[in-house]
This record gives C-alpha cells, sequence and structure tokens, in this order.
C-alpha cells in the first residue's frame, strides 16, 4: 500500500486521456480503459488478475478500494473518510481534466487492487515524473504478485509519457516495513522522509 501526495502542478498536459503524450509518437493513442496493447509483462495467470487503466465509469471501484487502504491505515481502521465524498473526489479525478490515473487490478469483474498516479514536475527531477498516490491490493491476493504488475503497469506508462522517474509516499516504519520492503523489491530507493502542511479551506 502507499499514500503520497497530491500534486499540483503548474501546468496541464495538452493531452488528458490515457497514454495520450508527446512523447509516444504521433499514432493513434489508447484511452482509459485501455493499455492500448502494451506489454506489461504477459497476462496474469495468477488468480485470473487482470490490470487496467480505469475511467470515470470506474470511481466508485476506485474509491472504495482506496477507502479499504484508508481504514487500514488509520488507527483502529476509522479513517475518517465518507465513501461518499471519496466516491466524488475519484471521479472528479478521473474526468480526464486533471494529470491523474488509476490502474485496477480485477480478478474476472471484481475489483481486488488499485493504484492511483499523478503527475509531478521539479528541477532535480529534470521536469516532470509520476507520482504514485495510493496503491492497495485486497488481502487475498497479497503475496501473489498483484502489487508488483500495478507498479509495473504505472512505470510503463510513465515510460511512455517521458517521465523521469516514479516516486512514492510510503507509511512509517517499523509498523508498515513490508509495504516499505514492497518497495525496495520493486525497485524503489530511499530518498528520505516526506512532510505535509494542512491548509484550512
Amino acid at each position: 500500500m502507499g499514500l503520497g501526495r497530491r500534486c499540483k502542478p503548474g501546468f496541464r498536459s495538452a493531452a488528458v486521456e490515457g497514454f495520450n503524450c508527446e512523447s509516444a509518437g504521433s499514432g493513434p493513442q489508447p484511452k482509459r480503459g485501455s493499455l492500448g496493447g502494451i506489454s506489461l509483462g504477459g497476462t496474469v495467470d495468477v488468480a485470473n488478475v487482470d490490470i487496467r487503466l480505469a475511467g470515470e465509469a470506474d470511481a466508485e471501484s476506485v474509491a472504495r478500494l482506496v477507502l479499504e487502504l484508508f481504514g487500514e491505515l488509520a488507527p483502529l481502521g476509522h479513517s475518517g473518510y465518507e465513501a461518499q465524498a471519496v466516491t466524488r473526489t475519484a471521479r472528479n479525478l478521473l474526468t480526464g481534466g486533471d494529470p491523474v490515473w488509476a490502474f485496477l487490478a480485477e480478478a474476472g469483474r471484481d475489483p481486488v487492487g488499485v493504484l492511483t498516479l499523478n503527475q509531478c514536475a521539479s528541477i532535480y527531477a529534470g521536469g516532470r515524473f509520476g507520482e504514485i498516490s495510493e496503491l492497495y491490493v485486497r488481502a487475498p491476493f497479497r503475496a501473489l504478485g498483484v502489487g508488483r504488475r500495478l507498479v509495473e503497469a504505472a512505470a510503463a506508462f510513465a515510460r511512455l509519457r517521458g517521465w523521469s522517474r516514479l516516486e512514492v509516499g510510503a507509511p512509517e516504519t517499523p509498523k508498515w516495513e513490508r509495504t516499505v520492503s514492497f518497495y525496495r523489491r520493486a525497485g524503489f530507493s530511499e530518498v528520505g522522509p516526506r512532510l505535509k502542511l494542512e491548509l484550512p479551506r
């Protein structure tokens, strides 16, 4: 699981659908809901799980899985988030107006995992890069490679967009050491603590 910051870049990509990006060539571009024939290591054969790019119609599935993530991260399982508000936010972000995407892992037609990804930019990263904001896999499907497949999908997407890197904010250790170890095995390296400043609205 992962829980990162939500970047608000000072730019908006001219392309807002799926894999449509300047660096992906001038041919037809796949839209949300399709991986456009991109190979992410073959068909997932564990528990018949497929990975796909989510769209606005998947907002409820994305929100439900993210809420489960919040519940696991929160003390006593009470995150304080409301389902209606989270679903509304997910739908707003997945309409394509913001540089935010989600990948769903599905066993048959049942969503079992989610990864949300947003576009950021910085001088230290040499320009635009991607950030994993949430990553969650339901317990029965953990340790079966589903989380790794979601990260691989995000990495393939990032390469097509010409991003220099992927970043993620992991929860604190030692309680969540297993989560941090997962990212290390996926090739991530630690770059220091992440802090936040809550801004009242």
